[in-house]
Formats: C-alpha cells, structure tokens, sequence
C-alpha cells in the first residue's frame, strides 16, 4: 500500500481550520520474520483526518489496509514494525509514547472496531460487565452513569438495553457487531477507526443506522467525532 492524499469531505461537516487531527507522515510498515524474506505492507503513506471529518480507505484483500489500521493504534506486534515515519494524533507523536500513555488515550479519545470485532468480546463476561470495565478505566463516573450511558449506547446501535445482562454467545454475530460499536462509541472518543465495521450486519440493518445518524454521539454536534472507515473491493470483472 502506498498513498499520499488529503482527503477531502462530501456531505459532510467541513473540518474545522488549523492542525490535523490524525496526521499520518511516510509512514511504512514491513514484516520482518526471522526465516522468510521481509515484506513491506505499508509503503511511505501519508494523508491527514481533521475534526468531524469522515474518510474511507478502501482496497483489496491482502493491500495493507488493516496492518495500517493496527499501526494507527501503535499495537502491532513482532514480526511487524513501523520502520520510518510519523503517526501524530491530537498533536502528539505516538511512536514516542509508552505504553501507559497510549493506554490512557485508547477508548477514551482514539477507539477502534477491528475486523471480526464480533468474536472480540469476553465470553465469560456478561455485556454489562465489558462496558463497565472501558468507564471505570477511563472516567470517574457513578456506576448509575455507567449504567444509564450503556443503556444509551446500546439503544443508539438499535439494540435493546436488556441484552446488556447477556453473555456474547446469547447474542447474534451481527448484535455482537454492534455492541463493539456502540463501545467504539461509548466515551465519544476524538476520532473512531472502523475496520470493516458492518461486514456482521445484514444488507438493510447496516446501512440503516450508519447513514441515518442514529450512531452519532447523543451528546454534543454530531462533527465532534471523525471517524476512519476501512472497506475491502473486490477486482473489477473483466470481458464481455
């Protein structure tokens, strides 16, 4: 994958003036296993995401785009490493912090929906007890406020606040989808990384709550989050 771009918005709230929010500079990625020869997944990219802007990344299986995803939120893992280049987030560099740091930031200001986010939750735990993990580690709120922003998130995602007393394997792959969004969403972080997001989700519920703004924070201008969408296309057929 190699990409130099500014991305630019349609329909969309214009990005406000001055510094990027994410600014992702020459940044390469390679694998570097110790017994095959090295590949470089992710080859001198650049571009930009402002506040309340939306932007796609869409290419074809194996192009990179979730090993980009993964460098975005510092947590590849060996044979994997960034080898040059700069991913700066809310003004700061995160390849020149540590751990705590970005731990501190992750659900709070930066979340993520990985690919196959269905099979990502706890399943020992029930939904109510993952949402209070994410508050508890990142706000002081009340357990009543924990409760009550669940219960919001949950129905913001088009999925009733009982189920939250469930295990994950009571639910459906495309309701466990969306839990790991209505979490993605949860403390209204800066900017949401969405890999793959709806590929759980049938042909109308999909689309139904992600353009009809149903999964816009509930608090606050619906611009205040930008969010990343990583998609996957297939070859353009050709012939007759």
């Amino acid at each position: 994958m190699s990409i130099t771009t500014d991305p630019r918005t349609s329909g969309h709230p214009t990005p406000s003036d001055g510094e990027p929010l994410r600014a992702v500079r020459n940044l390469t990625v390679r694998y570097e296993p110790k017994l095959n020869p090295v590949l470089t997944a992710v080859d001198d990219v650049s571009f930009s995401v402002s506040a309340g802007e939306f932007v796609g990344l869409i290419g074809e299986s194996g192009s990179g785009k979730s090993t980009l995803g993964t460098a975005l939120l510092q947590l590849l893992r060996p044979p994997a490493r960034v080898s040059s280049g700069e991913i700066v987030f809310d003004g700061r560099n995160l390849l020149e912090l540590g751990e705590d740091e970005l731990r501190a930031i992750r659900w709070r200001d930066l979340s993520t929906v990985f690919q196959s986010s269905m099979n990502a939750l706890n399943p020992v735990k029930r939904i109510q007890a993952t949402f209070d993990d994410v508050m508890q580690a990142h706000t002081t709120w009340s357990l009543d406020r924990i409760r009550a922003r669940s219960a919001e998130v949950m129905e913001m995602v088009q999925i009733a606040p009982s189920f939250l007393q469930s295990f994950p394997h009571e639910l459906s792959g495309g309701m466990r989808q969306r839990v790991n969004l209505a979490l993605a969403l949860t403390l209204e972080p800066k900017l949401v990384l969405l890999d793959e997001p709806t590929t759980g989700l049938d042909w109308c519920s999909g689309p139904s709550w992600t353009t009809s703004g149903s999964c816009r924070p509930a608090r606050g201008s619906p611009s205040s989050s930008s969010r990343t969408t990583w998609g996957r296309c297939s070859r353009p057929r050709t012939g007759s």
